[in-house]
């Protein structure tokens, strides 16, 4: 299954980029949340693929980033039932430095800003949007 899951997303780049290669700017941004410790396989996962697809499609011009937020404010974030036994101190070290949660039009602008010209140059990162959360 993961061979076919590989050659499926090799596949799917290569379209993507060829049908890219017409269009200005040309970006891929992936999205990845540092939130859930239960998934960091996946999400660590998701940091290689980046740069391993910006390597290979650097030649066609096209950029792959990832995002990677911390909670997001959204409906179902807003529903979350906490457990009454949850430790503060330890949801406190893993949250934002800046304070809350941040807003769906943060990772929205953090998007527009990898997709633009003005990230020509940006590729193969994985940008934390995160309110300094994983800078220690």
């Amino acid at each position: 299954p993961m061979a076919a899951a590989s050659s499926l997303c090799s596949v799917l780049m290569r379209r993507a980029a060829r049908r890219m290669s017409g269009m200005a700017p040309r970006s891929m941004v992936l999205s990845s949340s540092f939130i859930a410790c239960t998934s960091a396989a996946s999400k660590a996962g998701v940091i290689a693929m980046t740069k391993s697809m910006a390597i290979e499609f650097a030649a066609s011009g096209v950029r792959v980033n990832a995002i990677c937020p911390t909670g997001v404010k959204t409906p179902m974030t807003g529903e979350l039932d906490w457990p009454d036994d949850m430790d503060p101190a330890l949801l406190m070290r893993n949250a934002s430095k800046m304070g809350d949660m941040i807003d769906p039009e943060d990772v929205a602008a953090t998007v527009a800003y990898l997709g633009s010209a003005d990230a020509r140059y940006v590729s193969g990162v994985a940008l934390p949007v995160d309110g300094a959360q994983t800078a220690g």
